[in-house]
């Protein structure tokens, strides 16, 4: 064998490896979910994977006055991976169960969302955080 035919060989063996190795460290997103993060979602939406076992994630509305919400602190998104059964899994960053509650509202001791002492319903996601825009996004309605 010689030099040229050496070295091409390795470099095709290293291509080779590096793309198995990546495929197995890095799975493809099943094209059946709905988002993997609240960032895949509308603005007034989150992303929620229910407890059943192969839940699928989907966007869903954020908590409106009334419905059911987690206590602050639980209400954060979480990290987690799923797996299914035709051998695909994925990364998520979802919230659990329910969508927090839309900015203006609050989840109540009792786990319902209820409005906040002076401020509007806006349906904006929970990270929105600029008051100044808040406020004006308030006067305009």
């Amino acid at each position: 064998m010689n030099n040229m035919t050496y070295k091409l060989s390795f470099a095709l063996a290293a291509a080779v490896i590096m793309m198995v190795s990546s495929t197995v460290a890095y799975p493809n997103k099943p094209s059946f979910l709905g988002c993997t993060s609240s960032d895949d979602c509308e603005v007034d939406e989150c992303c929620v994977l229910g407890m059943m076992r192969y839940s699928v994630p989907v966007c869903k509305r954020l908590g409106d006055e009334g419905e059911t919400c987690r206590p602050r602190g639980d209400d954060v998104p979480q990290n987690t991976t799923v797996h299914y059964p035709d051998g695909s899994s994925a990364q998520l960053n979802v919230h659990m169960v329910v969508c927090p509650c839309a900015t203006g509202l609050e989840c109540s001791d009792g786990m319902a969302c209820i409005g906040l002492d002076g401020a509007g319903k806006l349906v904006l996601r929970e990270d929105y955080t600029d008051v100044d825009e808040l406020n004006q996004l308030r006067r305009r309605r």
